[in-house]
């Protein structure tokens, strides 16, 4: 019975597996029909009650951040999927990144460092094609799945341990980054989304092009999770030049 009741838990999370059209991508996408809206949308509120007891207070919401967002979902091509929520982390470092569900993270370091409503907007438009693309959902199937595996060889009553589990492994999925190739996918479409929301995309240019000053580093493709400023920037030109 508490094997069953377990995997009726996963199977909130797991949807089916036929193949659907997804317009982010503009292809057929097999992974995107494994996990549901809704699921995401499950993960996406478990991770942030997580960094809200982690931050204790230190994330908020921002009047101008929020709008800047909420326009951008509006041209998002998952804007029905999900309520979208753009919430300030109080940290110095200059970073982004979505949980999936329609959370998007943005610190306040990269406020300050960002010089325009454009750049801001262009960067979380970043984040909005991260979750267009379900690149979160890609790796959720193989992690529910690992846990599941872990519950039934160990017969676990704690379910909310296991949960807890999942998503301290989302966090290192964040934090260790998205593949270069999902990278690609998300500046593309930020490019998409800031244009049709009304904002100048080139301010994702100028945005990375103050990032290579202020953190010169050596670049290493194979041990890179993004690809390098300069990759971006031109990648963001050519996009650009499409539009």
């Amino acid at each position: 019975m508490k094997k069953a009741v377990f995997l009726l838990v996963v199977s909130v999370f797991l949807s089916g597996c036929a193949t659907v059209y997804n317009p982010a991508t503009a292809r057929q996408d097999k992974v995107s029909a494994l996990m549901s809206p809704y699921a995401e949308s499950i993960l996406g509120a478990y991770y942030y009650a997580q960094m809200r007891n982690s931050y204790q207070g230190k994330i908020h919401e921002d009047p101008q951040l929020s709008a800047i967002g909420q326009s951008l979902a509006l041209v998002s091509d998952r804007r029905n999927d999900f309520k979208y929520r753009f919430l300030v982390v109080d940290e110095p470092a200059p970073n982004a990144f979505t949980a999936s569900g329609g959370y998007i993270y943005v610190t306040k370091g990269l406020l300050d460092m960002a010089s325009s409503k454009d750049e801001i907007a262009c960067i979380v438009a970043h984040e909005l094609g991260h979750d267009a693309c379900r690149h979160m959902a890609k790796k959720m199937p193989a992690i529910v799945g690992y846990q599941l595996f872990l519950g039934i060889i160990s017969n676990k009553e704690d379910k909310q341990k296991d949960i807890q589990q999942i998503v301290g492994m989302m966090y290192q999925v964040i934090s260790n980054g998205y593949s270069r190739q999902d990278e690609r996918e998300a500046d593309k479409l930020a490019v998409r989304y800031a244009s049709k929301a009304g904002y100048d995309p080139n301010a994702f240019i100028t945005f990375f092009e103050k990032m290579q000053k202020k953190y010169p580093q050596a670049y290493i493709p194979w041990l890179a999770s993004h690809p390098s400023e300069q990759e971006r920037i031109e990648n963001a030109r050519r996009e650009i030049s499409r539009l």
